[in-house]
């Protein structure tokens, strides 16, 4: 994301990992981008997702009727999964 030079910036302080200092320091050099853009447009993107309520809609699992959406997928397979399995064991 490209901010114009007309875009006020208000300064901010952040901690993180020296594994994440690293990993964003290496970014930055391959995009070729400062570090505190790839910073904003990660926080921007992230509220911006979680404004919209997470992941789209189209992200999630289906079986007939049911729709299991993105934030409930991994309960949902975890309770199928016992199932299956346990039906697969009984057999």
């Amino acid at each position: 994301m490209a901010y114009s030079y007309h875009t006020y910036m208000e300064k901010t302080t952040i901690y993180m990992s020296e594994v994440d200092k690293a990993r964003l320091e290496i970014q930055a050099k391959r995009e070729g981008r400062p570090q505190a853009e790839l910073v904003r447009d990660a926080v921007h993107e992230y509220l911006t997702a979680r404004e919209a309520g997470s992941l789209p809609a189209c992200t999630g699992t289906f079986t007939g009727d049911v729709r299991v959406g993105a934030m409930e997928v991994k309960g949902w397979i975890r309770q199928h999964w016992r199932q299956r399995v346990g039906d697969d064991r009984q057999n």
